[in-house]
């Protein structure tokens, strides 16, 4: 019997293993550890959008080597701690201001499935592999019906319209320089995330604003001014941020303060 759940999982390319960051990795002593060890800390971060972290309240607790230990079970501390400084380097986790770990383009390596879903695909697979012919009219009926549930769940927790998504990404593009894509999913559905929490579209330019000048002088965090860093799970601290004024230094032109000496 469905129960309305939803199950995820991780999606990795398939050219994942032979990418040159894990040809990388493999090539370390350790290799096949730091691999294993990236896969779980993926899978651990799936209900927490991708941070290495346990939020209590308002409290968040960053994961340590010592807990991703006793999580993973199978890794030593100093495999650990090589790992994570391995996946830093590579850009395949980043640690934000909070000193939080997360796994970078987390929201591309989500997948889901409805327990309904889920079942109707095992009965087929069952029925297929018994050589039985699979009478799919049936399960048209309750696919159509989960899209349409679906589709009314997207309604329920969406409040933003194409216009919307359109003025966020082109204050974003323009403050950047990017070329990101209003359409994109992904960035949908962080945008309506934040919504559905009360934030407005002026809060979204503010946060843009925000991160613009604490990181785009910054060569290693620069990278991050993008949808999934600015619009994630830190969007209120971001937008909260005090960003230290410009003091504008004078001008110093030596002929200027010698004619004034003269005139003096």
């Amino acid at each position: 019997m469905a129960t309305g759940k939803k199950y995820y999982w991780i999606k990795l390319k398939t050219s994942f293993i032979s990418s040159d960051k894990v040809d990388f990795l493999m090539s370390q002593k350790d290799g096949a550890n730091y691999v294993v060890l990236y896969q779980m800390l993926c899978l651990k971060a799936i209900n927490s959008d991708g941070e290495l972290s346990n939020k209590f309240g308002e409290v968040i607790i960053p994961y340590d080597a010592d807990k991703i230990q006793r999580d993973c079970k199978y890794f030593s501390k100093d495999t650990i701690l090589v790992a994570l400084e391995l996946y830093k380097k590579l850009g395949m986790v980043y640690a934000d201001d909070n000193g939080v770990l997360t796994i970078t383009d987390f929201a591309d390596m989500v997948g889901s499935e409805s327990d309904y879903a889920k079942q109707k695909r095992m009965q087929r697979e069952t029925k297929q592999l018994s050589g039985h012919k699979v009478d799919s009219s049936v399960d048209i009926v309750h696919t159509e019906k989960e899209i349409e549930k679906e589709i009314e769940l997207d309604k329920i927790y969406s409040r933003a319209d194409t216009t919307t998504y359109q003025e966020i990404i082109a204050y974003l593009n323009d403050k950047l320089g990017t070329h990101y894509k209003h359409t994109s999913k992904s960035t949908q559905r962080l945008i309506n995330a934040r919504l559905n929490e009360d934030f407005t579209v002026e809060d979204f330019k503010r946060v843009i604003d925000n991160k613009y000048d604490s990181w785009h002088s910054d060569r290693k965090m620069k990278d991050f001014l993008r949808p999934q860093t600015l619009f994630g799970t830190k969007f209120e601290s971001y937008l909260n941020e005090k960003v230290a004024d410009k003091i504008e230094m004078p001008e110093y032109d030596p002929m200027k303060r010698l004619i004034r000496a003269k005139e003096k």
